[in-house]
């Protein structure tokens, strides 16, 4: 193993051992110690359904019947409400939000080459998300949006954008991007 090889090793293993629970932390639990979570149970489908149970398996039930895309929704920051992207008959992908209870289900935007990986703002005002519009190929973009639906605001117009994320006290936003090179 080269000098190089051998320190890079060296630097995985440190930094996975950094933090020994980040599944935790990405597990939507609400106050009430309910877990959010999605499942495919329709005979002969492969389409998956959001749900919300106890902390003990017990008491599932649906909290949509929106058929969701296989990506986690995501819990907001006072646990009152859901941000969850679906995939229509038409091929559009669909970023929506609803109430933890099944109520008040609101749209928010779509798109055709993709529209998802939500992310609450702190004071859970806004929602940031990576959107592509265009119908062949294009870049994906971070966008933001008020929760009620208005005010959608194009953040980022050039490269790939991804995995958008508030900074704690509200003021930036962060994100991966690549100009289509992996290297």
């Amino acid at each position: 193993m080269t000098f190089m090889k051998k320190y890079f090793v060296f630097f995985l293993i440190i930094l996975s051992s950094c933090k020994k629970d980040p599944v935790i932390n990405m597990t939507p639990i609400d106050a009430k110690g309910e877990i959010l979570f999605i499942s495919r149970r329709i005979s002969n489908s492969a389409d998956w359904q959001m749900f919300l149970m106890n902390i003990d398996g017990t008491n599932q039930r649906l909290i949509s019947n929106n058929l969701v895309r296989c990506s986690p929704p995501i819990l907001s920051n006072s646990g009152t409400k859901v941000a969850f992207t679906t995939y229509d008959n038409n091929f559009y992908y669909n970023l929506y939000t609803i109430d933890l209870d099944g109520q008040n289900q609101r749209f928010l935007s779509r798109a055709k080459q993709f529209c998802g990986s939500p992310i609450w703002s702190p004071d859970d005002s806004r929602i940031v998300f990576v959107k592509n519009g265009n119908n062949v190929g294009g870049n994906n973009d971070i966008y933001s949006i008020k929760v009620d639906g208005t005010n959608e605001i194009k953040l980022t117009n050039q490269n790939d954008n991804f995995s958008p994320q508030y900074f704690f006290d509200n003021s930036s936003i962060i994100y991966t991007s690549s100009n289509g090179t992996w290297n």
